[in-house]
């Protein structure tokens, strides 16, 4: 079974659950707001609808000699190959079916998946977050609302040094660095193309999310209608921009 032919059989599977599992993707830069967002609406259903979120980055590949040749020398991060996007549909899948899905948790420190597990609980509602949420057709194309997280890059980067710093282990001269290396080449050719598939694209600006009243009201407005109407098509992009 191809990948395509995968994605048909997990749509009827998902039209087919009376469960209605709501699928969202939340995309953006990195450090634009994603992660508010999700707590967002995590918060505003915690006591009318359950929701797990599916976090881009658990899905990074390993670090190997032959990912540091394929990027002669210095491996990408911020590049889509770097996401084992068939093991993410495998989690979406098992999601779709109500059923836990369980994996190796990523370590940012030494770039590789440790020991230790995390487990993606079935909900209502699932949040696929991370800067390529609907990079691939066959990931999109699940989703009933895609948001896309807009932010200057001034303010990225200022939001990058602080938690790479204080959560990652990292110096602040290695985030300038990268980020002008990697980070800003692959958000120009990568991730801000996705704008053109969201439903929503919401300003983030200010971290303080008091500022962005309007577009958190907008936003739990309609993922409300989608909880409870999930097994209809998904909205084409112009419909809510």
């Amino acid at each position: 079974m191809d990948t395509f032919q995968y994605v048909e059989q997990l749509k009827k599977n998902m039209e087919n659950n009376r469960s209605k599992v709501a699928f969202i993707g939340v995309a953006g830069g990195s450090a634009s707001g994603k992660t508010s967002i999700t707590a967002i609406i995590k918060q505003y259903f915690s006591d009318t609808k359950s929701v797990s979120v599916v976090t881009i980055d658990d899905f990074y590949r390993d670090k190997s000699e032959e990912l540091i040749a394929r990027f002669n020398g210095r491996i990408n991060w911020d590049d889509p190959y770097m996401i084992d996007d068939q093991q993410l549909l495998a989690c979406l899948h098992s999601l779709a079916e109500r059923k836990p899905y369980t994996m190796n948790k990523f370590d940012y420190k030494v770039s590789m998946h440790s020991s230790e597990t995390i487990t993606i609980v079935p909900a209502d509602i699932i949040i696929v977050e991370g800067i390529f949420a609907f990079y691939w057709q066959h990931i999109r194309e699940l989703q009933k609302l895609r948001i896309f997280v807009d932010c200057s890059g001034e303010s990225r980067l200022m939001r990058r040094i602080i938690r790479d710093v204080k959560e990652r282990g990292r110096t602040v001269e290695s985030v300038i660095e990268q980020y002008a290396r990697f980070v800003k080449p692959s958000f120009d050719k990568f991730i801000q193309p996705q704008i053109k598939q969201a439903h929503l694209v919401l300003p983030w600006e200010n971290i303080d999310q008091n500022t962005n009243l309007a577009a958190v009201e907008l936003l739990i407005n309609y993922i409300s209608v989608l909880a409870s109407q999930s097994n209809s098509r998904p909205a084409t992009p112009r419909e809510y921009q």
